[in-house]
């Protein structure tokens, strides 16, 4: 016999199949978001921008003094990189919750780093209460 929680019910609702209201239409928080996407990206993996491997994904809260400098915006990948997402890890997983979420954030934009050969990847957004949310990853180039 479990326990009832507010949290993980509400937490199974952003769970496939997707509720008909966006995930964010109660103006979470960031702090909120980045719960959501704890419990989201847990064993999701990336593999797209040719890649040498899959790469598992975290959560990241973007700080407003991030300097974006040694990345390449890449925001015309975005919508391939969402379908990529659920393709590579299964329509029956939290994919594509994850990617419901994500869309649910304003100004959805993927960035990728410049230098070396494993570049941080970021897919991020703002949240309702203007924080910058979203998933990172590193893909290794040869």
């Amino acid at each position: 016999m479990g326990v009832f929680s507010a949290e993980a019910t509400h937490r199974q609702t952003l769970r496939w199949p997707q509720p008909q209201v966006s995930p964010l239409s109660m103006q979470h928080s960031s702090v909120d978001i980045m719960s959501l996407l704890i419990d989201l990206v847990d064993g999701l993996v990336f593999d797209d921008l040719g890649s040498e491997c899959d790469a598992p994904l975290q959560p990241v809260l973007v700080l407003p003094a991030e300097d974006m400098s040694g990345f390449k915006p890449r925001h015309d990948r975005v919508a391939g990189v969402l379908v990529g997402l659920v393709d590579v890890n299964s329509a029956e997983g939290n994919a594509p919750a994850l990617v419901a979420l994500l869309e649910s954030l304003e100004s959805l934009q993927l960035w990728v780093g410049e230098v070396g050969i494993e570049r941080p990847v970021w897919l991020i957004g703002t949240a309702p209460d203007g924080g910058r949310v979203g998933v990172q990853t590193a893909v290794t180039w040869t």
